[in-house]
């Protein structure tokens, strides 16, 4: 647990030395670091210090610890209803009478929402589910695993304009001390900032996509080596073009993109871009025709 502690303290711009608890700086930096484990009467008060219940930090522990894999299925590439269905029934059972927990209240509504979503009862988040949910993510500047997942999950279902404030807190803490940020961190940063830009174009949100563009290409340029990054950013900017400017070279430079897949990942992935946007109008089976000799 603690790195969760660590987390809601660095969040919350506490320094060890300003937590309100009687531990000295030492001590609490070895919880911190896991390098002592500690006691739940300890835990109580701790929590109440840095300004979250007992709960919350027992329930992000356990659900992160013990049920990782299940959040995968949450995403429209992955979704499993079977399994979101499973977790929505755990996450209920935690629930605890009079117990206030953010992170409880996002997961429920999330799984809740996408089951409706997928089953064609509904159309997107209502308003006040946004609320909720705009309410949790703003506060974030670090995403946990399972907080990446759901994420992942709802960003083609919320407007662009929201997503793409609920990472700006994230990428200026990572673009402050990049130098310190796991490669993973900031690799999976620039992997959400792409995932948003591509919906905002989709939107036609072209200022929400230049901005949140122009900040995926401030992460790719940390790990210059990450091919998949590169890639992956020089698509969304073809893509852009191409929609906000269609034309016969803009369609042909995407197009180029979309065919470099074959050399850089699978035959499989190479197919399901190219039907996805001919399903979306955007090519025909001609662009992708082999160059005549």
């Amino acid at each position: 647990m603690g790195y969760f502690i660590k987390r809601v303290r660095t969040a919350r711009g506490i320094a060890l030395n300003e937590v309100d608890f009687d531990l000295s700086v030492s001590t609490l930096s070895r919880i911190e670091n896991g390098l002592v484990e500690t006691t739940s009467s300890r835990l109580g008060p701790l929590t109440q210090a840095l300004g979250i219940t007992f709960d919350d930090l027992t329930l992000n522990h356990v659900i992160s610890v013990e049920h990782p894999d299940a959040w995968v299925g949450l995403a429209d590439t992955h979704w499993d209803e079977a399994t979101t269905r499973r977790l929505l029934k755990e996450l209920q059972a935690m629930r605890q009478p009079e117990t206030v927990n953010g992170f409880l209240d996002i997961a429920e509504l999330v799984a809740a929402r996408l089951l409706t979503i997928h089953d064609g009862l509904s159309a997107e988040f209502t308003k006040s589910e946004l609320q909720v949910l705009n309410q949790y993510f703003m506060q974030l500047s670090e995403f946990t695993r399972i907080e990446g997942f759901i994420f992942q999950a709802i960003v083609e279902h919320v407007p662009s304009r929201l997503s793409a404030a609920w990472l700006a807190k994230s990428v200026a803490v990572i673009m402050a001390k990049w130098q310190a940020v796991p490669k993973i961190q900031i690799q999976q940063m620039a992997s959400r900032l792409n995932r948003v830009g591509e919906h905002a174009i989709l939107e036609r949100e072209w200022v929400t996509a230049d901005r949140v563009i122009e900040q995926a290409a401030q992460m790719s340029a940390l790990l210059p080596e990450n091919v998949t990054l590169q890639y992956n950013l020089v698509t969304v900017k073809k893509m852009r073009a191409m929609l906000a400017k269609p034309s016969a070279q803009t369609r042909a430079e995407f197009a180029k993109v979309i065919k470099t897949t074959r050399l850089l990942f699978s035959e499989a992935t190479y197919q399901y871009l190219q039907d996805y946007t001919i399903q979306q109008g955007w090519m025909t089976a001609a662009d992708f025709a082999p160059a005549p000799d």
